[in-house]
């Protein structure tokens, strides 16, 4: 019965400590990113470009408010595909996807990849 018992202890005490190994690899990654702080507009400024796309309703009015406040909002409009309602925008703003999902007209935007833009 003694062989028994110390089966159960080592078949609990396994998962537990890997469970307490993982949790203490993790703990300073997670210290780390909460230490951060919110980007100062220097830091904006030098964040590299991302490519989004703008997906908005197809009439005309509304493609051309959109354009602007893309230009408000950090972005350089690359191309319009006006009958789908498509916009393709570079920016270097980081916040550029939330501020221009907030824009009356824009029904969808987001980043195409998260890797910056590079020269051709």
């Amino acid at each position: 019965m003694a062989h028994l018992r110390s089966r159960r202890r080592l078949a609990l005490a396994v998962p537990v400590a890997l469970s307490l190994t993982a949790t203490l690899g993790f703990l300073p990654a997670a210290a780390s990113a909460a230490e951060r702080s919110a980007p100062t507009a220097e830091q904006a400024t030098d964040a590299p470009a991302l490519a989004y796309v703008v997906n908005t309703k197809v009439d005309r009015r509304t493609i051309a408010s959109v354009q602007k406040a893309i230009g408000k909002a950090g972005g350089t409009v690359v191309v319009t595909h006006d009958k789908i309602g498509v916009i393709v925008v570079h920016s270097s703003n980081p916040d550029f996807g939330t501020e221009i999902r907030k824009v009356r007209g824009v029904q969808s935007a987001g980043a195409t990849r998260t890797a910056p833009l590079t020269p051709a």
